[in-house]
């Protein structure tokens, strides 16, 4: 490395590696307060890192030597299957150098880091974290909404979050069209279920509900029972066979409007079913207190009304 000499009267002094950073830096802060200068410093960090990686992977599947014989280097599951993030074109590092100079710089970095989050989605959960499970038994043969959610302790089985379909492999959930779209966790949590699930996670520009929708396509179905492997009574679908289902991929602009107009459907046969369950156990709590004489009817017409508006308050957020 190179060293920093100082002599009096001499201003052409060698700066090391470090000062140079210190004063690029230092740069880069202009009147920023430090504190929340490091969040965007370590972003771009972290956006230097995993380009970088993403770069030397790429230029692997480019080679096309070895095992990346044939590899296409826009594929994300080429970057998954080796646990490198896969970095959409707009957010690699060649893209942020390019825009620099520009006036929304910010944006674009911001829009990067969201584009990165959003292609690279985790399903990560730890053995002992209590977190939402779902039985197969309460997977719906008709409408996306599972019919019971519980708190479990994790053990082993399938990952899933907001977004993924979930797609009963083993026979005679699959012919009975046990099928469901995950969209009861909260934000960033992850939840578990049987190992018999299969899920589907469209990826950009197709939206995620998408998959469930293709999921309850005769087309997907038929394709995924003639597939079926194992003994009478058994079977199951491999997730390998899904390899051999082909799909015309729409344009970005077309799956736009096409999430624009399914995405509140989704919502609001959601915001249905959950006002459903509502009112069952409503009935269910309040009927056998009025039978026994325990709840009087202008009790029990009370307290009616309150989950009713219950209910309303929760549907006009959904509207």
């Amino acid at each position: 490395m190179a060293r920093r000499t100082t002599r009096k009267g001499d201003s052409s002094a060698t700066i090391g590696f470090e000062a140079k950073l210190w004063l690029a830096a230092d740069k880069l802060r202009n009147n920023m307060d430090a504190a929340e200068y490091k969040h965007v410093v370590l972003g771009l960090i972290f956006l230097k890192y995993i380009s970088d990686t993403f770069e030397e992977h790429r230029a692997r599947l480019l080679a096309g030597q070895g095992d990346y014989e044939g590899a296409n280097p826009e594929d994300p599951d080429e970057y998954k299957a080796e646990n490198v993030f896969w970095v959409p074109a707009d957010a690699r590092w060649s893209h942020l150098q390019a825009n620099a100079k520009q006036p929304a710089i910010g944006r674009i970095v911001d829009d990067a880091m969201v584009a990165i989050e959003r292609d690279n989605p985790r399903r990560t959960l730890k053995g002992g974290t209590i977190a939402p499970y779902l039985d197969v038994k309460n997977l719906p043969t008709q409408g996306h909404s599972a019919e019971q959610v519980i708190d479990r302790e994790f053990s082993s089985g399938t990952k899933f979050q907001n977004g993924d379909t979930l797609l009963a492999r083993i026979t005679p959930c699959l012919e009975n069209g046990k099928t469901g779209y995950v969209d009861f966790l909260e934000g960033g949590q992850v939840g578990w279920g049987s190992t018999e699930y299969i899920v589907l996670a469209p990826k950009p520009p197709l939206p995620p509900q998408f998959g469930y929708l293709l999921a309850r396509s005769d087309a997907l179905r038929s394709h995924a029972i003639q597939n079926m492997t194992g003994t009478s009574g058994r079977q199951r679908v491999p997730s390998e066979c899904f390899k051999t289902f082909w799909l015309a991929v729409p344009p970005p602009e077309i799956a736009r409007r096409f999430d624009e107009l399914t995405a509140p459907l989704m919502a609001k046969i959601k915001a249905n079913s959950t006002e459903s369950r509502t009112l069952a156990t409503l009935r269910d709590t309040l009927l056998p207190k009025l039978l026994s004489g325990e709840l009087t009817l202008p009790a029990a017409m009370l307290a009616a009304q309150a989950g009713v508006a219950t209910i309303e308050s929760g549907q006009a957020a959904v509207a």
